[in-house]
């Protein structure tokens, strides 16, 4: 299965806690290659639902919506990909994965067959699909939330349809995440809790802006004040 966006960065977002019932977070991520806007991703995470929309310069889409667990960890993610645009049915991919205890389930339906699979995927395995960046943000506040200067994680990549890992390496607010398959070294800016505040990908030229602080952030700011 290739990837649906060509040089697109392999991201996906990681709660390491999640909101209270009744509260919730909206934000955009956006992408730009020097002055050029590429990708922007609007997000919504309310309770144990995280709702996300990217949309690129060329048209493509993205929609997905994940049931996260009470420890942050995705349950099940349904994913929309349309290449060509909301209003274009041409190249329409759906994606469906379900977690358990032990393992995955993986549903891909396009203009081809249907496929399927099954992998023995360890509990807390993250899902990722390229050109996402809110499915890192879960990424990176697991990996906070280890304590650890270096932490490896278990993923699922939906564009790829295999089981790897991804590397998460802090230094201060920095964290360096690299995924096993994928050539990019992806270098993000994050507050104590992981949230992804922006990034970028060096090799690309590519830049990655928070517009809309994480609503814990700003709470600690305002105590602060």
């Amino acid at each position: 299965m290739r990837s649906w966006m060509a040089g697109a960065v392999l991201v996906v977002s990681l709660l390491a806690t999640v909101p209270l019932a009744g509260q919730e977070e909206q934000g955009e991520l956006v992408t730009r290659q020097g002055a050029a806007g590429l990708r922007a991703e609007r997000f919504t995470r309310s309770g144990d639902r995280l709702h996300g929309e990217v949309m690129t310069a060329l048209g493509e889409q993205l929609s997905f919506e994940a049931s996260l667990r009470p420890d942050g960890t995705v349950a099940s993610l349904d994913a929309f990909v349309w290449p060509q645009g909301i209003n274009s049915s041409t190249g329409l991919r759906h994606v469906q994965i379900e977690f358990a205890d032990k393992g995955a389930r993986l549903q891909v339906s396009d203009v081809g067959p249907t496929l399927s699979r099954e992998f023995a995927a360890p509990a807390g395995t993250i899902p990722v699909i390229s050109g996402d960046l809110v499915l890192v943000e879960l990424l990176l506040r697991r990996a906070r939330a280890a304590g650890a200067q270096t932490v490896q994680l278990p993923v699922l990549s939906l564009d790829l349809a295999r089981l790897t890992t991804a590397t998460v390496t802090f230094t201060g607010d920095s964290a360096d995440v690299r995924i096993e398959g994928r050539p990019e070294l992806l270098r993000f800016r994050t507050d104590a809790a992981g949230h992804l505040l922006g990034g970028a990908d060096d090799a690309a030229g590519l830049t990655i802006f928070r517009i809309g602080r994480p609503a814990e952030t700003a709470a600690a700011a305002t105590k602060q004040q």
